[in-house]
């Protein structure tokens, strides 16, 4: 998928490392934030893997191949986790 202009794709995952070191990823319709995956050639402070949190009722959702995406532009993210 590439956005374009000032968009943003994530998706609503929560990652779990066990100690076995497994890594379990589930959708979480509760997770304070986002995982993105791609953004466009004019995004300027985000980067794929980073996690946000934005305004969802500013964003589209589109379902391929079983996987929820959260589009939106980078205007509507409040704030980057670290």
């Amino acid at each position: 998928m590439n956005p374009l202009g000032n968009n943003i794709v994530a998706v609503n995952e929560v990652s779990e490392t066990h100690k076995s070191g497994i890594i379990l990823t589930t959708v979480n319709e509760q997770a304070p934030y986002l995982t993105v995956k791609y953004v466009g050639p004019d995004v300027s402070t985000i980067k794929p893997e980073d996690k946000v949190v934005v305004r969802l009722n500013y964003s589209t959702r589109v379902k391929l191949d079983k996987t929820e995406y959260v589009i939106f532009s980078e205007d509507e993210v409040l704030a980057k986790i670290k």
